[in-house]
Parts: C-alpha cells; structure tokens; sequence
C-alpha cells in the first residue's frame, strides 16, 4: 500500500474526545507547535501506528510538527554507539516520513541537549527534586526490578524537552501521563532556579492517544517481539502470530484486555488505503468503507473471529510487503530479522 493510499478520514482520531479538546484549545489560542519523541532503539511494529496517525492528521491540518529522535536516550539504555544509533535515526525517519507520509520537521535530541543551557537546566531540575519523586513516574510494570540511573535522567529529560523546543503541546500514549505529571512537581520545587522556573513557567498541553496492545490485547510495556506485528514479519511469522491474535466475539473480554484483532483493524488497516475492505460475512462476500460498519458486524456476530483473522493477514501482508519494498535493505542491514519477529528457536 503506497503512503498516497492512506485514508482520507483520517482527521476521525481527532475526534477522539481527549483529543479534540486539547486540538480545540490549541486552534482556539491559535498555538500550532507540537512535537512527539521516539527513542530509535528496536525495529520498527504496527504498535506505533495510532500515533503516526495522530501526527499525521496534525501535519495535514496545518501544525507544525517536530519528532524528536532520542539518539541519546538510545545511547543511555541500550549502550548504543553514535554509528549505531545514526543509522536507527535515519531507519525510523525514512519510515515515517517516506512510508507513513508524516511529514514532520525531524530532530535529534544530541542537536540541542548537549548545549550548556540545556545541561545546565537538567542539572537544576534534578537537584530540586528527589528521586523518590522521579521513581513514581515510572510505569507500574517495572516493578521493583533494579534500575540504572539513565532512567532516573531521562523523565527529567523527556518533560525538559518540550521547553527546550518550544512547543505548545506533546503528543504521546497515555502511558506516559506519569512522566509528565513531573513537570508540576518540577514547576513547584522551591529549590528550583528562577531562571529554569521561568523557561517551564509556559504552559504545555498533551495530546494522549490510547495505549496500544500486542496480538494478545495487552498493553505494548508487556509486549515482547513474538507478541507484536514487526514491519520486518515474513508470511509465516504474520500468519502465526494472526492465528494467536485475542479475539472474542461480541464483547466478552478478559479484564485488562482488548480486542486486538479490532484494534489492529482500526488503526493498522482502515487508516492505511482509500480501498474498501473485502471481509467473508455469514451471508457472503461484503465490502466495508469504514472501521466503524466493519466493528458493528463484527459485534453482531456477522463476521466470525476466523473470517476477519483471514482478512488481516491478507491486508497487513499487503501493507508490510509494501514497506519491505520500499526500504530495500538500505536502511536494514542492522536488523535482525529473526530477533524482530520473536523467532528465537
């Protein structure tokens, strides 16, 4: 599917009602700098898709959009060399801007967040407040496994961000609400330095799309490789990995789940082709034109758990042998296929 097939609806999810409240307060102001961060570690998987999405939507309506690559948060956690994480920057921005269409202003974070100013507000904020503060942003998955102390700087650096852009709002999942809650605390220090108080006096909003889940309908933090669809699958890892896909019928989910097969369907899908979708019904072949008809006969019991299984492989087969084509290798001779797609044995 080329990027010039994406969907013309593509403005619904921001209709999305957190969504389109902080949209509707940013145009009301007439404020139009946003940004979104990426640390460019792991190849890359359809759980980002809602977000390219968002982005998009923001591109075309007229923002002025910047993805900051978090080259040296890649560095931090994954003691990546700078040849190593260049070539991921240069990956993860030809995927989204010449795949995805996203056409942002894209941006390093060692661009601006080894410059003295910057550093020297790092290091303010983090002698006014306490690591206790810090920890309870993490997200609750971490347990109380041991952590470095990359991931102490990081929050701080990740809410410093935004200020040192200048942007009026961030996109992000939901799951990061709690690394954002730092900036209040941040901003109430009273240890904090009239000079850095008054660089994050500004007010920042945040647009928060859903958390996205694995094939298993759980929440990405808890995904690993063989539970989430990489852009890299082949026919037979996509296949398998669609047989385990979680899909009740009707609305009958385990607590903490979703329906995956539906979600990968509005957001992995839908979204991505102007075409109607093709889908075996109980009373035959039916075209659908929109996620919305499709999730409604779905629901009703119209179309069976296999039948839709059937046609998500055929679409995401499309969609990721066109992606494949389109980076050739040149981009990907760092990828380990094997280790992409979750098959170890």
């Amino acid at each position: 599917m080329a990027n010039n097939q994406i969907a013309p609806n593509i403005d619904r999810i921001l209709e999305i009602p957190e969504i389109k409240s902080v949209v509707e307060e940013l145009e009301k102001s007439g404020k139009r700098k946003t940004m979104w961060g990426i640390a460019p570690i792991a190849p890359i998987h359809l759980g980002y898709d809602s977000l390219i999405l968002l982005q998009k939507a923001l591109v075309d309506r007229g923002y002025h959009h910047t993805i900051l690559l978090a080259d040296i948060h890649a560095m931090m956690s994954y003691g990546l060399s700078f040849d190593d994480v260049e070539w991921r920057c240069s990956y993860y921005q030809y995927y989204i801007s010449n795949i995805c269409g996203c056409k942002a202003t894209f941006i390093k974070g060692s661009y601006f967040q080894m410059r003295p100013e910057y550093v020297e507000d790092l290091y303010g904020i983090l002698a006014s407040i306490t690591v206790a503060k810090i920890k309870d942003s993490f997200p609750k998955s971490w347990g109380n496994k041991p952590f470095f102390a990359y991931q102490i700087i990081y929050p701080v650096m990740q809410c410093l961000d935004a200020y040192h852009l200048d942007v009026d709002a961030v996109v992000a999942e939901e799951g990061q609400k709690k690394i954002y809650k730092l900036v209040n605390i941040i901003k109430k220090s009273r240890l904090l330095r009239n000079r850095i108080r008054d660089r994050v006096s500004k007010e920042v909003l945040y647009l928060y799309i859903p958390t996205s889940h694995d094939i298993l309908g759980q929440p990405l933090i808890m995904s690993n490789a063989r539970t989430r669809i990489c852009i890299h699958e082949t026919e037979e890892s996509l296949r398998k990995k669609i047989r385990k896909m979680y899909a009740p019928p009707k609305q009958e989910l385990c607590e903490g789940r979703v329906n995956a097969l539906l979600e990968h369907f509005k957001y992995s899908v839908f979204p991505w082709t102007k075409d109607s979708i093709t889908v075996k019904t109980q009373s035959g072949y039916k075209e659908y034109e929109s996620f919305s008809t499709f999730e409604e006969d779905y629901y009703k019991g119209i179309i069976s758990p296999q039948d839709a299984k059937d046609t998500l492989y055929k679409e995401l087969s499309k969609r990721i042998s066109y992606i494949q084509n389109k980076f050739r290798g040149g981009l990907t001779f760092w990828v380990d296929i094997k280790k992409a797609i979750g098959d170890m044995l």
